[in-house]
């Protein structure tokens, strides 16, 4: 941590660590084969590498042991620009809408992890009437991972025609939905990563983030019938 004399604010600065080749648990190589249409592109992005770059699990509240956060910056770059270089398909539109609907509706569309310490503290002193719930912020990253899954399971561009922009948007909706409440959202680049590691935090609550997709998913049931 380093402080800015001029507007006095400090900045973080983190490691990061660039990696040659590919991470040998993707299973890029036999997800995409040649029948799916972006095969050219995927093995292109799987020869960019990857970043690892310091972090640690769970950066509001009590500090927590380090660790290391594997980034594909790079190769997503290159992949949405291939996805979306057609602007006649409702690729960029799509991942636009859901961005704005994170934005509008982000008071809500949070995970609440209990914070036993505070709770501990709280039973000992006969405090009532306090929360003691750390939220966390539903990152816009998830939004792209979702987004990815559902172009690898509907890469053709029949798919993404401007008739069908709400369908897509529901699906991946949807995606989302089941992520959340099965506490499992998992990385597109690999299967085995998971976007938020709810094992290594402490018990986290689902039901706001829950009931604000289910909302949104039936509001776009709506426009599609």
């Amino acid at each position: 941590m380093v402080q800015n004399t001029d507007t006095t604010k400090f900045r973080s600065i983190w490691c990061c660590v660039k990696v040659g080749g590919w991470q040998k648990d993707s299973d890029l190589q036999t997800r995409f084969n040649r029948s799916h249409p972006g095969f050219e592109v995927m093995n292109k992005v799987t020869e960019m590498g990857y970043h690892l770059i310091a972090s640690s699990i769970g950066e509001s509240g009590a500090p927590r042991l380090p660790c290391w956060r594997l980034s594909f910056s790079k190769a997503e770059g290159v992949l949405l620009k291939h996805i979306c270089r057609n602007s006649t398909l409702m690729h960029k539109a799509t991942v636009k809408i859901l961005k704005v609907l994170r934005k509008n509706n982000e008071s809500t569309l949070v995970l609440e992890e209990e914070d036993d310490d505070a709770l501990d503290s709280r039973i000992l002193s006969g405090a009532s009437g306090i929360s003691y719930l750390i939220s966390w912020g539903f990152h816009s990253y998830v939004i792209k991972t979702m987004f990815l899954h559902e172009w690898f399971e509907r890469p053709e561009d029949s798919y993404w025609t401007q008739d069908r922009l709400a369908e897509r948007i529901r699906s991946i909706l949807k995606r989302i939905h089941n992520s959340i409440r099965g506490k499992d959202i998992r990385s597109f680049w690999l299967p085995e990563y998971k976007l938020f590691n709810f094992r290594a935090r402490r018990r986290t609550r689902t039901n706001k983030a829950e009931n604000t997709v289910s909302t949104l998913i039936k509001q776009f049931e709506e426009v599609t019938v």
